[in-house]
């Protein structure tokens, strides 16, 4: 079943604080409104429907706090919370949901998160709190979440020891925006070969599309910035090694 678009609110304060909230569900999202309301009874709350509208209203104005329902949105939540948090659009981010999959979880723990709410397990006074906490510059984690969330750090350091050393290399190109054609360019394959490294990638590290691959390639050191250069640590001189030999077998298989 397709989720309706998402509903967006944002709410400004005398004190220049802004929350903005996401939600398909327009019954759900009243209760959420009443609640904030009900904590901060001085804001005024504006709507904003879709979850193109809420990011191009986000892009124009920052607010400080997003809270996203993640159950409700449809197939380009991956792609919309990660804009989110690495421009930085939001001061603070709460993401409401009742996902406990794996996938869900490995994004989640890839995310710059200042909370998580589990909608199942917890009321309105523990969300009343969350976001209490949230503005003071505290963070907030639901006891389930917080526990599975501290499950999943070991697992993702052994991540990488399941990758082939090609899945390796073409993870490490994503992690730098190289697209299918690039990155068969500099290694030497094919862009349908490069296709389906990348898709196996999306299935060893249970993610949901190549923003969540560039972040994974950044978080693990595959890649790394610095005054300006790229860098990707330990295959500059596989990726030089396969140039040349590029070279050579365009050189001696091309007509004169």
């Amino acid at each position: 079943m397709t989720a309706n678009p998402p509903t967006a609110f944002s709410v400004s304060s005398p004190s220049a604080r802004q929350h903005f909230i996401i939600h398909a569900d327009r019954l759900h999202v009243e209760a959420i409104r009443h609640c904030l309301q009900e904590a901060f009874p001085a804001d005024r709350i504006e709507c904003h429907a879709g979850t193109y509208t809420a990011l191009r209203h986000l892009r124009l104005t920052p607010v400080d706090l997003c809270i996203f329902d993640l159950d409700s949105c449809g197939r380009d939540w991956c792609e919309f919370m990660t804009e989110i948090a690495d421009q930085r659009l939001a001061r603070r981010f709460l993401v409401l949901t009742s996902r406990k999959d794996d996938a869900t979880l490995g994004f989640l723990s890839r995310m710059r998160l200042d909370g998580v709410f589990d909608v199942t397990d917890e009321g309105i006074e523990a969300f009343q709190r969350a976001v209490r906490l949230l503005m003071n510059g505290e963070s907030y984690f639901s006891p389930v979440f917080r526990r599975l969330l501290c499950e999943m750090q070991p697992h993702k350091h052994t991540q990488l020891s399941y990758l082939t050393t090609m899945e390796k290399l073409v993870l490490a190109c994503i992690g730098i925006g190289q697209t299918n054609g690039e990155i068969a360019e500099e290694l030497g394959c094919c862009a349908l070969t490069v296709q389906t490294h990348r898709q196996n990638l999306m299935h060893k590290l249970a993610v949901h599309c190549s923003a969540e691959l560039k972040r994974f390639a950044w978080q693990f050191g595959l890649v790394q910035f610095s005054r300006g250069t790229v860098v990707r640590p330990g295959f500059e001189q596989t990726f030089a090694m396969r140039k040349r030999a590029c070279r050579v077998w365009r050189a001696t298989h091309e007509e004169p």
